[in-house]
């Protein structure tokens, strides 16, 4: 279909930008994995029709329409990725201009991309969510079982920090993180995340997603648990956290999680694993010192006594602590599957997801992972995972803002917020990402990191203070850090919290610069 004042071209005269997609792409077979021959055939050949001399308006206006699409095409780097999804029949020698000019389009950033702070009050969002995560750290035993019931956001907080994740997708979705993480054809094509909605399965190993739709998956998870976390918890809190899956009915649990989120919390712990590196030559160093056979790999390791024996050894200390922090003995214990005398020799071998919790102890070997699991789970973890993970990551997407200078710093600022503190993995390791995310933070925007930095960005302005009175030159030097400093934002080390930088803090950096402030 021609649009109006659109011409359908043909194969006379210059060859336009639709004739030449339809046309590549029909050399290609159109859908095959070949497409990126084809994305670069069409790049090369705009750039030559950019190139050529028009003399008329109408051509002229047709060349800019060329220049235009080959920009994009250049400047985004579809390669394979955007071929797939172009809306012709392969049979027709002709593609619709403008259709083909919205679709290289998609990798535009979103029009409607409001500032953060005109969605939510950032001081008072990043406030409430610090006081909440430490309201629920505060009700942790030092076991990590929960001494008071589950703490609870109120409606309007929540909002907000629901607003805060569509935010955090939203700015996903720019083409500068797009180009990132490797953004699909088939990720545009996929269907939109609702919040409270279902959000489809992913797993970090398998290659058919690309990372930049496992992120956005991940997001979507823990979009949905700020107000679904409590649920979960306490369903699984119900069954003593036991990690097989058909323990909990449909719709509870385990069961709800995958479809909330896309993925589960792992609720066993890992006591040894002999395909990691670091932990082979950690024994066999231990070993040469007691001179004692090292292993000579990762599965001659994983098949000795020696690994059997400490996995037996690791498993009946945590069975025993979880028996007594939850007061099983006996018949119960044997129930939830962390009685001691039970755990098996052989140990049993797993493979799946499914075979987890049946046995106190078992042996996980797939897809090149090597590691010996007791049944019971780290609940520190799991809390940080169902409860703390969706606040912790909406307060240091508001952090990143809120520290941020300009829009440079932002952007860079938020390359590593994606990268780093956005994991595409299971629950527990999303925690994990994100608490360290967080604690680099806090280590970066302290009040004296901030003083530091401005000290070394404005060294030409301390190098001329001249040195001659001591008080003289460190109220001279007092006065030029507070002229550059004044109205900036710092994290107190003490307390934690994020606050206005003011004189005092100047000019005890300036009197002790070693001072932790």
């Amino acid at each position: 279909m021609v649009h109006e004042g659109e011409e359908e071209s043909t194969h006379t005269g210059p060859v336009e930008l639709p004739e030449l997609v339809a046309e590549v792409l029909g050399r290609q077979g159109f859908f095959t994995s070949d497409a990126e021959e084809a994305w670069a055939a069409i790049a090369e050949t705009c750039g030559r029709l950019v190139d050529a001399e028009v003399d008329d308006a109408v051509a002229t206006r047709r060349a800019r329409q060329r220049e235009e699409a080959a920009r994009r095409v250049k400047a985004y780097d579809l390669r394979a990725r955007v071929a797939v999804s172009v809306g012709a029949d392969p049979r027709r020698r002709t593609l619709n201009f403008r259709e083909a000019l919205r679709q290289v389009a998609m990798y535009d950033p979103p029009a409607d991309l409001r500032p953060l702070d005109t969605v939510v009050d950032v001081k008072a969002t990043l406030a409430a969510l610090e006081n909440f995560i430490a309201e629920i750290a505060a009700a942790e035993s030092e076991c990590g079982v929960l001494t008071a019931d589950i703490p609870v956001l109120g409606d309007a907080e929540a909002a907000a920090v629901v607003r805060v994740f569509d935010h955090m997708l939203a700015t996903f979705l720019c083409e500068r993180h797009k180009r990132a993480h490797g953004y699909t054809a088939e990720d545009h094509r996929a269907q939109p995340l609702r919040e409270g909605g279902h959000v489809p399965l992913y797993y970090a190993n398998v290659r058919s997603q690309s990372v930049h739709r496992r992120k956005v998956l991940s997001m979507a998870g823990l979009r949905n648990l700020v107000r679904r976390g409590p649920q979960i918890y306490r369903d699984l809190q119900a069954e003593l956290f036991v990690g097989r899956p058909s323990a909990y009915g449909a719709g509870k649990g385990l069961d709800l999680m995958r479809d909330v989120t896309g993925n589960t919390v792992d609720l066993d712990t890992c006591v040894l694993r002999p395909s990691c590196p670091v932990q082979l030559r950690a024994i066999n160093a231990r070993n040469k010192h007691l001179r004692k056979a090292e292993h000579a790999s990762a599965r001659a390791f994983s098949a000795s006594d020696e690994a059997k024996e400490i996995a037996v050894a690791a498993a009946t200390h945590l069975l025993e602590q979880f028996c007594v922090d939850f007061k099983l003995d006996g018949d119960a214990a044997k129930a939830r599957k962390v009685a001691t005398e039970e755990i098996e020799l052989p140990i049993p071998i797993a493979s799946h997801n499914a075979d987890r919790g049946v046995h106190p102890l078992w042996h996980y070997i797939n897809c090149g992972v090597d590691s010996f699991h007791v049944n019971v789970p780290n609940l520190f973890d799991v809390n940080g995972a169902l409860l703390k993970a969706p606040f912790r990551c909406a307060e240091v997407y508001l952090r990143v803002h809120y520290m941020s200078e300009d829009d440079d710093d932002l952007a860079a600022r938020l390359d590593t917020f994606y990268e780093d503190a956005v994991a595409d993995s299971c629950f527990n390791r999303k925690w994990k990402a994100l608490e360290e995310y967080a604690g680099m933070l806090g280590r970066l925007g302290s009040i004296t990191d901030v003083l530091q930095r401005t000290q070394k960005e404005h060294q030409e302005v301390f190098l001329n203070i001249v040195d001659g009175d001591d008080d003289a030159a460190l109220a001279e030097e007092k006065a030029a850090m507070w002229r550059l400093v004044e109205g900036r934002l710092g994290r107190e080390v003490a307390t934690g919290q994020l606050r206005a930088i003011t004189y005092d803090d100047v000019a005890a950096w300036v009197e002790d610069p070693a001072a932790v402030l």
